[in-house]
């Protein structure tokens, strides 16, 4: 598609409504979406590339019809983000799904140690394995992730669909029960500040 083809195509659909003209524009950006897609994929180790790819079109078509051309942007520039973003919550998701359920006790379940903190010994490991298995599946989630896998507090909260105050409150519920595990001394190690 040249640039005054797409230019036109654009301003039907913007200024006149042309359902024709947004039908040309996603079959035309299709290449390139699924380029970009696969890039990105690729970058994230992703495992279903058909569900990168199909992520990535229903982006793009979302943002076909959220694009202002007024703004003066190339459409592509606009689109690579929002396809990057979409791989991004797609790879968080698969990461998320993987700790839904942590495993049982006698699967061998083993807690890395955090960075900064330890444990004494393989069986403090194990006891913080079964400590955490007493939480609420928020909570264990919470922790695994930000402690454990390193994500920030930002993307833990995106990921488990909290709020920001919620997110801050369940971190505040969160450490003082980790204190007052550590004050019974049923818990190994300082919780992180």
């Amino acid at each position: 598609m040249t640039a005054a083809h797409e230019r036109e195509l654009w301003l039907a659909y913007k200024g006149q409504g042309d359902l024709a003209a947004r039908e040309e524009l996603i079959v035309g950006y299709m290449g390139a979406t699924r380029r970009e897609a696969l890039s990105c994929a690729a970058a994230r180790a992703c495992e279903s590339l058909d569900d990168v790819i199909s992520e990535a079109y229903v982006a793009m078509i979302q943002c076909v019809d959220r694009f202002d051309v007024s703004r003066g942007l190339q459409f592509m520039t606009y689109v690579t983000q929002r396809i990057r973003g979409s791989v991004l919550d797609l790879a968080r998701a698969a990461k998320l799904a993987t700790y839904s359920e942590l495993p049982p006790e006698d699967s061998g379940y083993m807690l890395a140690a955090p960075v900064g903190g330890g444990f004494r010994d393989t069986e403090d490991e194990l006891a913080c394995g079964t400590l955490l298995r007493e939480l609420p599946l928020g909570w264990r989630c919470f922790i695994v992730l930000r402690v454990l896998e390193g994500f920030t507090h930002e993307e833990v909260r995106h990921a488990l669909g909290f709020s920001l105050v919620r997110s801050h409150q369940l971190v505040g519920l969160i450490r003082k029960r980790l204190v007052s595990l550590q004050e019974e001394g049923r818990w190994p190690w300082r919780p992180p500040n």
